[in-house]
């Protein structure tokens, strides 16, 4: 195929990028809030086992699995979730923080459901808003969001949590997720707007690669966890790991070389094709993990210690994000698959350290973080050769597809369709699904339907097989096409 000009990565607004990082970072507070503070502390010994923390990592495993197995069951449903989860999660809340302050029934009957309540509303959003960052399709804007609401959620609880007085914690639990969700409905009417979307498939060489760094960055993040201070959701060990008096220098200083560190080894980087977008970031990531295990006996009492900590913490969550996303973006699956395939894995991997390891004598953590380290070690080193030159846009091989575009555009200008019929026309001749179409252009079923019997009466074709049809032979007065 002979090259063409590169797709050009869509434009995304200030204000939708301020927006999507506010939202997501609203709901990622919420979580520390709830599982790394003392608003939900449970009395110590108050139950033989954590259910309420095995309740509610359980219900997050239940949606992501209905994410892998069912994907249109949740996206063909969107807006229905988005009026039913936000209640779901506002009402696990308050049942969770009523269960050790009332004498009416056993608290053990109100925390575990309200626990389960709450991780199927979390499992909600985080779908919902990862999605969101998929549909943005520009590696350098989802590092900037996943870097702004890095920092928020590791800032934003310490002084939510000890800064306030009581009753402000208590309504911020409430008002995050309200203010999550304020923001989803405004970021999905902007991406609407302004979607330009292009979908093609990886090569499976990346392919290999992309599921290969998900897998080990999932594993490393609960190793990351569990060995940090705060441990798997909802441990009794949340507090900073230094004094008050130091906790608000110890998290500036990390939040600040997090942000340095991200901008010039992921943000500024996002030219590079994605086949060695991830190669840098990765070698910090296991270098991190080597500094921790050799500082981590004496992390309670370190200051240098606690701050690489947060550094750590902080730029992990922005590469898992990044990597997580572009996967999500570039995979052959839909986007909500691969999102509920590596949640899965990555909360049944906290399921399994908390029944396991959670107190086990230290043997066993070394042997998980060594473990950690190889994957992610191999993960790294394993690349594939690259031939295409560096630009930026969402996925490096789009170049070979980019006539695509051309056919689109002079197909759409010949039979008048406007610029969401050629967004739906250009998925559906490459045969794609109406769920999958759905997804990807985050429109309602009914919505998609009205936009096909459009393309149907303008084109005068009477089936998809018509359609393609049309486009094919259009396709082949030129080298490539849009019908590979």
């Amino acid at each position: 195929m002979k090259y063409r000009e590169p797709v050009p990565s869509r434009h995304i607004s200030l204000r939708t990028m301020t927006v999507l990082t506010l939202g997501f970072a609203s709901i990622g507070i919420w979580f520390q809030l709830v599982g790394y503070s003392s608003i939900l502390t449970l009395p110590p010994d108050a139950e033989p086992l954590p259910f309420g923390r095995i309740a509610f990592l359980s219900a997050i495993i239940v949606v992501m699995l209905s994410g892998i197995f069912r994907p249109g069951l949740i996206d063909n449903h969107h807006l229905s979730l988005r009026l039913v989860m936000p209640p779901v999660l506002l009402a696990g809340t308050g049942m969770s923080l009523l269960a050790y302050h009332q004498t009416l029934v056993r608290p053990l009957n109100l925390a575990v459901p309200g626990c389960a309540l709450m991780g199927l509303g979390y499992a909600w959003f985080l779908l919902a808003w990862y999605r969101a960052l998929v549909a943005t399709r520009d590696v350098r804007t989802i590092s900037i969001i996943l870097m702004g609401a890095g920092a928020l959620r590791l800032v934003m609880p310490l002084f939510l949590s000890s800064g306030l007085p009581q009753p402000w914690p208590l309504l911020a639990t409430v008002a995050l997720p309200l203010l999550s969700l304020a923001a989803l409905f405004l970021v999905e009417e902007m991406l609407e707007d302004q979607s330009q979307v292009t979908e093609n498939p990886a090569p499976p060489a990346i392919e290999r690669v992309q599921i290969m760094q998900l897998a080990a960055l999932g594993f490393g993040l609960i190793v990351l966890r569990a060995l940090g201070s705060g441990g798997i959701w909802g441990d009794s060990r949340m507090i900073s790991a230094v004094p008050l008096a130091q906790t608000i220098l110890v998290y500036g200083a990390g939040t600040a070389i997090f942000i340095g560190v991200g901008y010039v080894t992921i943000t500024r980087r996002a030219i590079k094709p994605l086949s060695v977008l991830n190669r840098v970031p990765m070698l910090i990531a296991i270098a991190g993990f080597l500094v921790l295990s050799f500082l981590l006996p004496n992390y309670r009492g370190a200051l240098v210690t606690a701050v690489f900590a947060v550094f750590n913490e902080g730029y992990y969550q922005m590469l898992f994000g990044v990597v997580l996303v572009t996967s999500a973006g570039v995979l052959r699956f839909p986007a909500t698959r691969v999102l509920g395939a590596t949640f899965t894995l990555t909360y049944s991997l906290s399921l399994f350290w908390l029944f396991v390891f959670e107190n086990a004598a230290p043997l066993p953590n070394t042997i998980m973080l060594v473990a950690a380290y190889v994957l992610v070690i191999v993960t790294a080193l394993y690349s594939v050769r690259s031939t295409e030159p560096a630009d930026n846009k969402w996925s490096a091989w789009e170049q070979q597809d980019a006539s695509n575009a051309d056919y689109c555009e002079e197909l759409a200008a010949e039979y008048d369709l406007s610029p969401r019929e050629k967004d739906v026309f250009c998925l559906l001749a490459k045969g794609r699904s109406l769920p999958f179409i759905q997804e990807e252009l985050f429109l309602s079923e009914g919505t998609i339907r009205t936009h096909v019997s459009h393309i149907y009466q303008k084109l005068g074709v009477h089936s998809r097989q018509d359609l393609i049809s049309i486009a094919s032979s259009k396709n082949r007065k030129s080298d490539g096409g849009l019908i590979n």
